[in-house]
C-alpha cells in the first residue's frame, strides 16, 4: 500500500500538518507542504516583476532600468553637472543590446549634460548590468527628450488661437 493520500488535496494539505490522514495512511509531509495550496500560485506562475507579463522582455526591462536610472542620479551619481537630470523614457531593442535613454537636462544646458551621461555611461552602464542578469551589457544611447518643448509650443499655439478666436466675438 502506497503511502500518499489520496484524498483530494484541501485533505493532503490537512493531512501534512498532522502528518496521518483520516484513513489512518501517513502522508508525505515533506512533498505536500511544496505544493501550492488554493491561495498561492505556483512557483513558475509568480511573477518576476511587477510589470505585468503581457508586456515583452525589453518592455519589463525598460520599467525597471527607469527606476535605477532615477535612483542612480539622485544616489550614487557625483557629478554637479547631473544634478536635477530627469529621466523620461527607456527603450530597449529587441535583443536588448541597445538602450536608448531620453533625459530632460537639469540645471545644466543639454550639451553640457549630454557631455556628463557620456562621461558617467560606463558606470551606470556596469550599474544597469549588476540590476539585470544580462548576457551583454547594452550600449547605452542618451536622447534629449524634446517632447516637452514641443509640448510647451504646442500650448503657446492653442492659447494663442484660443485668444484670436476671444478677440473675434467681441
Amino acid at each position: 500500500m502506497s503511502n500518499r493520500c489520496v484524498r483530494e488535496p484541501s485533505v493532503v494539505s490537512a493531512c501534512a500538518t498532522t502528518r496521518t490522514c483520516a484513513q489512518g495512511t501517513s502522508s508525505s509531509a515533506s512533498r505536500a507542504w511544496r505544493r501550492p495550496g488554493p491561495d498561492r500560485p505556483p512557483r513558475a506562475q509568480q511573477p518576476l516583476t511587477d510589470v505585468p507579463r503581457e508586456f515583452t522582455r525589453a518592455q519589463r526591462l525598460s520599467a525597471r532600468a527607469l527606476r535605477v536610472f532615477a535612483t542612480m542620479t539622485y544616489s550614487e551619481l557625483r557629478d554637479p553637472r547631473l544634478s536635477g537630470v530627469q529621466f523620461t523614457h527607456v527603450a530597449f531593442s529587441p535583443d536588448l543590446s541597445v538602450c536608448r535613454v531620453w533625459y530632460l537636462p537639469g540645471s545644466a544646458d543639454g550639451e553640457t549634460t549630454a557631455a556628463s551621461l557620456k562621461v558617467a555611461s560606463g558606470y551606470m552602464r556596469k550599474r544597469l548590468g549588476e540590476s539585470f542578469r544580462l548576457r551583454r551589457q547594452p550600449e547605452l544611447r542618451f536622447v534629449l527628450d524634446e517632447s516637452v518643448a514641443r509640448g510647451e509650443a504646442l500650448e503657446g499655439l492653442i492659447e494663442d488661437a484660443v485668444r484670436r478666436d476671444r478677440a473675434a466675438r467681441k
